[in-house]
């Protein structure tokens, strides 16, 4: 990823196990989770407990210990409530993430 002329965003995330516990949903495990490349999509959520809350898809672009960076691939609902629209580049910790896809 080249940082010379990227604004990263650094939003205050949902953490996965949190979302799990409340919901009862499955989320990726620490193998899945080591297992992350550039070029892999994780799911992430925003507010998932209230009004203007969305999950949505982020393309890893660089991954390192512990954060990593993506670009959001959707058009989001709520981006007047979250400041978040797709092609910010973010920061993702593993914890926030809520799926996996290659």
């Amino acid at each position: 990823m080249h940082s010379e002329n990227v604004q990263v965003k650094h939003p205050d995330l949902d953490k996965a196990q949190a979302f799990a516990l409340r919901t009862g949903v499955s989320i990726p495990n620490t193998t899945d989770l080591a297992a992350l490349g550039e070029g892999d999509c994780v799911k992430v959520g925003v507010g998932l407990d209230g009004v203007g809350s969305e999950a949505f898809w982020v393309e890893l672009l660089a991954i390192g210990p512990p954060q990593m960076f993506g670009v959001i691939v959707n058009q989001l609902k709520f981006t007047a409530r979250h400041n978040l629209a797709a092609g910010d580049v973010i920061m993702i910790e593993r914890d926030d993430v809520l799926a996996i896809t290659k």
